[in-house]
């Protein structure tokens, strides 16, 4: 029986008529365009992901990497002097601390942190007057991004199985929040002269770090963040018309559209009538 290839090595009989062959090569590309559009999706999917996920420093991600198992001991010998240096400003790291035992004179279980190049003293703590259980968290900044954790036990040896101190510790290292564009949600006055000077307050979210506030197109001066939700700032000069209030901040730019409205100057004549004369021009 003769053969015809009717699409990319599919045969079909000689006999099969035209339709047949046109049907089937519709169908294979229509089956072919919807797995290309199903594997674009999913790969525009991973690529926003992994964009919405800052990367980690390598000290938080060696963090998340010594403790994906809490840290326990009982043993003096067995203990935790770790270093974690060069942290990204604004990563943040949860840690939980727990002992169990009875504590004899001069034996512990101890939880110190310290912080920053000059080793400042964070955490202190132990169960020398009972059991502890606590959590906290500290967060790094451009100026102080080192943390050191020391977490020791000691032991007496009159202590029995049933009394030794044990500690467990854990940790976890988060990468800093992505800060939210501002929003402009008001400004009061909402109108001033066009010559500008006017002090006004603007109202929204996300300001903090603001650097710039225009109207109309123009830098406001005297701008002043008294709060994550508040700017209050002195208008520039502008011409008549409602003009776009914008403040920006490192993670953006938000709009008051014509929020704010330049008045024209006008003019007042005196007398307001009566005949021109060389005394009333």
């Amino acid at each position: 029986m003769a053969f015809i290839e009717a699409f990319r090595g599919v045969r079909l009989p000689a006999y099969a008529n035209n339709s047949a062959v046109m049907w089937l090569k519709r169908s294979a590309r229509a089956a072919m365009g919807a797995f290309i559009g199903f594997l674009t999706i999913m790969l525009t999917g991973l690529s926003l992901a992994t964009a919405a996920h800052a990367a980690l420093s390598a000290s938080c991600s060696k963090i998340n990497s010594d403790f994906s198992v809490p840290f326990y001991t009982e043993i003096p010998a067995n203990y935790i002097a770790n270093e974690y240096p060069a942290l990204n400003p604004g990563e943040k790291i949860s840690w939980t601390f727990s002992t169990t035992g009875t504590a004899f004179g001069g034996t512990t279980a101890a939880l110190t942190i310290y912080t920053g190049t000059d080793y400042d003293e964070l955490v202190d703590i132990s169960n020398i007057d009972g059991n502890k259980n606590v959590s906290g968290t500290f967060t790094a900044s451009a100026s102080v991004n080192f943390i050191y954790i020391v977490a020791n036990v000691s032991q007496d040896a009159a202590q029995g199985p049933s009394d030794l101190n044990t500690l467990t510790f854990s940790a976890s290292c988060a990468a800093a929040a992505s800060a939210s564009a501002p929003t402009v949600t008001g400004i009061s006055p909402t109108s001033g002269p066009a010559a500008g000077a006017t002090a006004v307050t603007i109202t929204g979210t996300d300001f903090t770090g603001a650097t710039t506030v225009t109207i109309g197109g123009q830098a406001a001066t005297s701008v002043t963040v008294t709060s994550a939700t508040q700017i209050t700032a002195v208008t520039p000069a502008g011409t008549a018309g409602a003009r776009n209030v914008v403040v920006t901040t490192p993670a953006g730019s938000g709009t008051l559209t014509n929020g704010y409205s330049y008045i024209a100057p006008t003019i007042a004549f005196s007398p307001a009538a009566g005949a021109l004369t060389a005394a009333t021009v």
